[in-house]
């Protein structure tokens, strides 16, 4: 009554399962099947890296070998594990293929590839994947927010009320209060500098930066520094009791600090 299929079973059940996933998809299990009612994927249930390895090589052999009833299903499958993964040489070769007709293919939940190397923070496929046409403004499902919501940041313009905990609320809503799901750019971890780093990356790949400026390292290092600035100044603020304006916030930020004399 669930609707998962065998294979979604063999990866939840951690590496002792390789060996089932292998054989299953070697028999003909849809690798990208989607269960009905949750929307999810086996690559939902492979939690351990090795499922997920084990899943992606053995559709990436049956592509291959030609030995495959649904190439596109299984091209997107591959490309959306590769990308959770981080495996940017299989992703570059996905591309390539002629089953892949779509960068952004989605699965049961409207998620497409860049969703996934978001999720996981996979910087080196989000540049990739950016660079090959992938869309950050691309939405999923809103279901997805109860299997990713833990370490989602909302599009800020777009996001709910915050709940009594602090946090944000589920999916956020458009004007006309229809439910909407998070962007690629919107999975990007935020309670740790690891996602300065990331919108650096990102911003870099879209051409949002200048172009002579490549200093990754240092892009980061300056908006961290930015971000460090901008939050001690609405500690400081919050202390007295003054009000908090986003503006002179920003200002704050970005106020390059004076060399010692």
């Amino acid at each position: 009554g669930t609707g998962l299929t065998p294979l979604h079973y063999a990866c939840r059940g951690g590496r002792k399962m390789a060996i089932c996933v292998i054989t299953l998809i070697e028999h003909g299990a849809d690798g990208g099947c989607v269960a009905k009612g949750a929307g999810t994927t086996p690559l939902d249930e492979a939690e351990d890296p090795a499922i997920k390895h084990a899943l992606l090589t053995s559709l990436i052999n049956r592509l291959d070998l030609h030995n495959t009833k649904t190439p596109e299903a299984d091209s997107r499958a591959a490309l959306h594990c590769a990308a959770a993964l981080g495996d940017v040489e299989r992703i570059k070769a996905l591309l390539k293929s002629s089953f892949l007709t779509d960068i952004d293919a989605t699965d049961g939940l409207a998620r497409t590839a860049l969703h996934w190397a978001c999720h996981f923070t996979m910087m080196s496929a989000v540049d990739i994947l950016l660079a090959n046409g992938s869309s950050p403004d691309a939405r999923a499902s809103p279901k997805i927010d109860a299997l990713w919501n833990p370490v989602c940041l909302w599009d800020y313009r777009k996001r709910d009320e915050p709940k009594n905990d602090g946090t944000r609320g589920g999916a956020s809503l458009l004007a006309d209060g229809r439910l909407i799901g998070p962007s690629p750019m919107d999975l990007l971890g935020k309670e740790n500098s690891a996602r300065v780093f990331a919108r650096a990356v990102c911003d870099l790949a879209l051409g949002r930066r200048d172009e002579e400026n490549r200093d990754f390292v240092g892009v980061a290092a300056r908006a961290l520094a930015a971000e460090g600035r901008a939050a001690k100044e609405a500690e400081r603020l919050a202390q007295e009791g003054a009000p908090c304006a986003e503006k002179e916030l920003e200002e704050v930020a970005f106020k390059e600090p004076k060399e010692p004399e």
